[in-house]
């Protein structure tokens, strides 16, 4: 029987792991954020800058440092949905002012995904095409949608999910930190009901580019909490990542 997690919350005892390897890229332009439990509430979020000589590590360590000082200077009472929503905007206000007044910035940019936990809920946000995953009562379930062309491509349904998989314009994005904020999507959703035991991963795609669901259900199953980052990022390596890879997990 599930069980709801607010009498944890007032001590948290989550187990969190995460790692972050530069892969096969020439650089990191990945980064996250785990902030520390207060108030009845914790943010997890990846960043996967994108734009390689145009700065991609610089977005995604900016998007990070501005999440990490709007949720270190919240309130007591706040609304988690229009926080993520703000400091998304926020964010690219930022990134978007560095790359129209400093040529070498030009085009830099970074996805952001994660979750905020707030007593007995979860808010997810997204843009772009890193994930949140939750793992429940033996079940993996993605729960937020990739901003990509080939998502749209499936909705459309001109191409399968399994050719998705491989399809060769699959790491193309519809939505990044960096766009025009009139393209922009930012994809939040919640409240959630949390449950004890339930298991949160965010990545990048250096994971799930090269792990597919079930490889990570069978991680989570196979695998003790602590060291679970761990060994979804030597999976992905073993299965030949060719990108940055992060992953940061969470079990209530």
């Amino acid at each position: 029987m599930l069980q709801w997690i607010g009498f944890l919350l007032k001590k948290d005892r989550s187990i969190i792991s995460c790692r972050s390897e530069k892969g096969l890229k020439n650089k990191q332009e990945d980064a996250f954020y785990i902030s520390p439990f207060i108030h009845a509430r914790r943010l997890i979020i990846v960043a996967d800058g994108v734009g390689g000589h145009a700065k991609g590590d610089f977005a995604s360590n900016l998007c990070i440092d501005v999440f990490r000082e709007e949720f270190l200077g919240l309130d007591l009472n706040f609304d988690p949905a229009a926080f993520l929503e703000a400091t998304s905007i926020l964010t690219a206000e930022k990134i978007l002012d560095k790359s129209t007044s400093d040529p070498e910035f030009i085009n830099c940019g970074t996805t952001v995904s994660g979750f905020l936990i707030y007593h007995d809920n979860i808010f997810t946000l997204n843009i772009g095409d890193s994930r949140v995953y939750i793992f429940r009562e033996g079940i993996l379930s993605q729960i937020t949608e990739d901003h990509s062309l080939v998502k749209q491509m499936v909705a459309q349904g001109r191409i399968t999910e399994a050719e998705a998989l491989v399809h060769p314009k699959r790491n193309i994005m519809t939505s990044a930190i960096g766009q025009p904020l009139e393209k922009m999507t930012i994809s939040i959703a919640g409240p959630t009901q949390c449950y004890k035991n339930d298991i949160l991963l965010a990545c990048t795609d250096g994971v799930h580019g090269f792990l597919n669901d079930q490889n990570i259900s069978q991680i989570i199953q196979e695998s003790q909490p602590r060291i679970l980052a761990d060994i979804i990022v030597e999976s992905a390596l073993k299965s030949g990542s060719t990108d940055n890879i992060t992953c940061c997990c969470i079990k209530l």
